[in-house]
């Protein structure tokens, strides 16, 4: 018979050192204190904040750049580089509708004083965590492991290190006009 167990030792990520223009979400402070740092940073010298959640935070993170950007007045312009237009024509009128909806944004702008049009773009990756796990196991075969176990002691144990892929958000907004008032 031969029982096991095992025991998860779950390291934190190791966050990297944040620029001062960067919020990186956790699960610890209310959404409301993200919100304000972010409307601070767009209204300050950098007009730049970058949003940052791993894991459980992504849709936190996602929501905090959702409230930013309808808080400077709903004017987000979106910025990919994965869509890559294989004919002339395409980017033609790819440039235009770009050009149309920026043109409806600036218009936008001249007739609401209090908006901003700010520039979004959004960054998927994975980050990996390790963790040690530790496997207990009793094997009841003979007397003197018997005697053992019921002192206490472990016949086996055994540890290794388990990787695991968390997900990752980068979320950067940039104030591409003056801030409201």
């Amino acid at each position: 018979m031969e029982d096991r167990a095992e025991i998860v030792s779950r390291n934190p990520l190791a966050r990297p050192p944040l620029r001062p223009y960067e919020v990186f979400v956790t699960r610890r402070v209310p959404l409301v204190v993200y919100f304000k740092r972010c409307v601070k940073l767009l209204r300050g010298p950098y007009a730049k904040a970058v949003i940052r959640g791993t894991g459980s935070c992504i849709e936190t993170a996602i929501c905090v750049a959702q409230d930013v950007v309808a808080a400077f007045g709903g004017q987000g312009v979106g910025a990919t580089g994965l869509e890559a237009p294989t004919a002339a024509e395409a980017t033609k009128g790819k440039a235009e509708a770009v050009f149309a909806a920026a043109a409806s944004a600036l218009a936008a702008l001249g007739s609401s004083s209090n908006a901003s049009i700010l520039s979004l773009s959004a960054e998927t990756s994975s980050v990996q965590a390790f963790d040690e796990v530790f496997s207990l196991g009793n094997r009841n075969n003979s007397d003197k492991e018997e005697a053992l176990e019921a002192a206490g002691i472990q016949q086996e144990l055994s540890s290794f290190v388990r990787q695991r892929n968390i997900s990752a958000i980068k979320i950067e907004l940039q104030r591409m006009s003056p801030p409201p008032s």
